[in-house]
């Protein structure tokens, strides 16, 4: 349509997943990659960076000698990223326990174990795909694995694998009381030299009733534990799309701590609350595996009040009038974003992914909030918080808090002069472009009789701090 009309254009994506190779490169990232040089100019892909901040799904990124990690539900898959350099150094050995599952406690019990699938060895993966059972005792399937090697027609240093576990014990969360059969437990053992990364696939719960989860404490959930024992982690979580080079990629802050549904509820529940402008828990966190600085920047995505359709059925709490619902996830922060940048190309109609970037990235907020996780930019926050304010005034805008000193600017309005009760350094003024106009020394004074009317950003700089201030002429 873009293409059509001869217009630039914001394309929204809250979508992705971890199913994919994370140095951005591959098939995909090449089609996003040519997206972007179809014309006109100035179109840009905005693109959710996940909800995978919290949800310990990475596995690797360590020096491999031999050591393993847990995971259970149905099915397991692994989304595998491997160097060319480990291929024929590394195997995969999977051994499955069959436990009861005591669902309220998570916990394991009356352990025992089925026996190990075929190993995986990376490089075989070239020539065929990999397919091996296990049985109980009455000979009926316990379970599967199938490992592939996704064949890329774009060339890259990474291979991707693909490792399927399939459970046969019938599992169902959405059922009062949960059913679960006796459930499998996996134990996943990386052998060789080299390093790798890889992902652990979400499964929609409330869609079919099944889960799947990694251990990031065995000892807690019934299993056993040695030194060689490695957890999975949450950094690294960055999903595909956002995590191409071609895209904007965006993370998430809380909104709002609490709200009142439709029914006069408080929620969210008392152990589920944030605290507004923090970083949301569930925003996924970089780098990517080639070390890129990920997200690139956050908006609000925790408790936004969404507009729903009639036929809307959906687990969110209604509120407001019950044509809204409050949303979670990067999903929900990413439109902010597309929106921003949208009123950013009305402005600006040539501008491309390039500039949306330095203009972005250079005029985020910064607050105690961000100073939590360290310096910016880092692989929480980005380059800090959205300000689209900041952004369509070359970051002259001043913010919420006022100074607090006595400070004064008058008259105001003024047709001649300007007068402030400071002893200044210098006096600048800007317009609402962000247009420099005029700069005023020391001592020097504030002339404005040759302005054009309208309102001006003042910045005063004193000895020790700089303030801001509006100045209307007329």
């Amino acid at each position: 349509k873009a293409i059509k009309l001869n217009r630039p254009c914001v394309v929204n994506l809250s979508l992705g997943s971890q199913y994919d190779l994370h140095n951005g490169t591959g098939l995909k990232a090449e089609a996003y990659k040519q997206l972007n040089k179809l014309k006109p100019e100035g179109s840009v892909i905005v693109a959710a960076a996940g909800n995978d901040g919290a949800s310990n799904r990475v596995w690797g990124g360590f020096d491999v000698s031999e050591q393993y990690t847990y995971y259970y539900g149905n099915p397991i898959e692994l989304a595998m990223a491997i160097p060319d350099s480990a291929m024929e150094n590394l195997s995969f050995k999977v051994t499955s326990y069959l436990a009861e599952y005591d669902w309220e406690n998570n916990v394991f019990k009356n352990i025992e174990e089925l026996g190990s699938f075929q190993s995986v060895v990376p490089s075989n993966l070239k020539n065929d795909s990999i397919y091996s059972e296990l049985k109980y005792k009455d000979e009926s399937i316990a379970g599967s694995l199938t490992a592939k090697l996704n064949n890329d027609p774009v060339e890259s240093d990474e291979n991707f694998v693909i490792l399927t576990i399939n459970d046969h014990a019938e599992i169902n969360v959405n059922k009062n009381p949960p059913i679960f059969e006796k459930m499998e437990v996996y134990k996943v053992t990386v052998i060789g030299k080299g390093k790798f990364f890889s992902w652990l696939q979400s499964v929609p719960t409330v869609v079919n009733g099944t889960i799947v989860r990694s251990v990031p404490d065995p000892i807690r959930v019934g299993l056993d534990s040695t030194e060689t024992w490695v957890g999975p982690r949450s950094d690294y979580s960055i999903i595909a799309p956002s995590l191409y080079e071609s895209t904007f990629s965006v993370g998430a802050s809380v909104n709002r701590w609490v709200y009142e549904d439709t029914a006069g509820n408080r929620q969210p529940k008392p152990w589920n609350r944030e605290s507004p402008g923090s970083l949301a828990s569930f925003s996924s966190k970089g780098p990517s595996v080639d070390k890129r600085i990920l997200p690139e920047i956050v908006a609000p995505g925790m408790h936004i009040f969404s507009a729903i359709p009639s036929y809307y059925r959906g687990w969110s709490p209604r509120v407001l009038n019950g044509q809204y619902a409050s949303m979670s996830g990067t999903s929900m922060s990413t439109p902010c974003v597309a929106g921003a940048i949208a009123l950013f190309m009305e402005k600006n109609p040539n501008a491309n992914l390039d500039t949306i970037r330095a203009k972005f990235l250079s005029n985020t907020v910064e607050d105690d909030f961000t100073a939590y996780n360290g310096d910016l930019p880092n692989n929480y926050w980005g380059y800090g918080k959205l300000d689209i304010f900041k952004v369509m005034s070359n970051g002259i805008f001043f913010g919420t808090e006022q100074p607090k000193i006595d400070f004064q600017l008058y008259p105001n309005p003024a047709q001649h002069q300007v007068f402030t009760n400071l002893q200044y350094k210098k006096v600048e003024l800007f317009d609402f472009s962000g247009r420099h106009v005029k700069t005023f020394s020391a001592n020097q004074p504030l002339n404005v009789t040759n302005l054009a009317k309208g309102t001006y950003v003042v910045k005063v700089q004193t000895a020790n701090q700089v303030i801001q201030s509006l100045l209307l002429v007329n």
